[in-house]
């Protein structure tokens, strides 16, 4: 991934996401294409949109984000939302924004991301330990950990020069 991009993304900690689910669709069901129509959304693909605190795994180009599995989003990760990923080769299971608010159009700067969503195993203490050591006060909580898998980063920084867009992909 290119080093303005990572350091975007380290520099940052929250993002807006939405992961989509089928309703009682099976996977020989689920649409086989990555765009979706307006036919698809009304006949059972649910978006489930979240903002969340995230930590950057920057050797494994991954968000660690908690999340609540009695949430809509929280749901979709724990199941790993497997109809999706037997849909087809392009089909992200999350997309999001990560970008600091300003209303000065040359000091925008913001990535979109497409990537998979999948909840921590056991053995992934590192990553684990990655989210806490950001947030601390999580420990507390104990919240369900999941890690978002970025596939596909575009970057956009007016900073630079008015329109510039940098696209990574895994």
């Amino acid at each position: 991934m290119q080093k303005e991009i990572v350091e975007f993304i380290a520099k940052c900690h929250l993002g807006a996401f939405c992961v989509c689910s089928f309703d009682g669709a099976s996977a020989d069901d689920a649409p086989k294409k990555a765009n979706f129509s307006e036919f698809d959304i009304l006949n059972g693909l649910n978006l489930h949109p979240f903002s969340a605190f995230y930590a950057y795994d920057k050797s494994g180009q991954n968000l660690i984000v908690a999340t609540d599995s009695k949430t809509e989003h929280g749901m979709v990760a724990k199941n790993n939302n497997k109809i999706l990923q037997n849909a087809g080769e392009n089909l992200c299971q999350i997309a999001g924004i990560i970008a600091p608010d300003t209303k000065v159009v040359s000091h925008i700067q913001g990535v979109q991301i497409r990537g998979q969503i999948s909840p921590l195993n056991k053995n992934q203490t590192e990553l684990a330990n990655l989210y806490y050591k950001r947030f601390p006060y999580a420990l507390a909580m104990r919240p369900n950990l999941c890690k978002i898998q970025l596939d596909w980063v575009k970057f956009t920084d007016n900073l630079a020069f008015f329109g510039r867009k940098i696209t990574w992909q895994r």
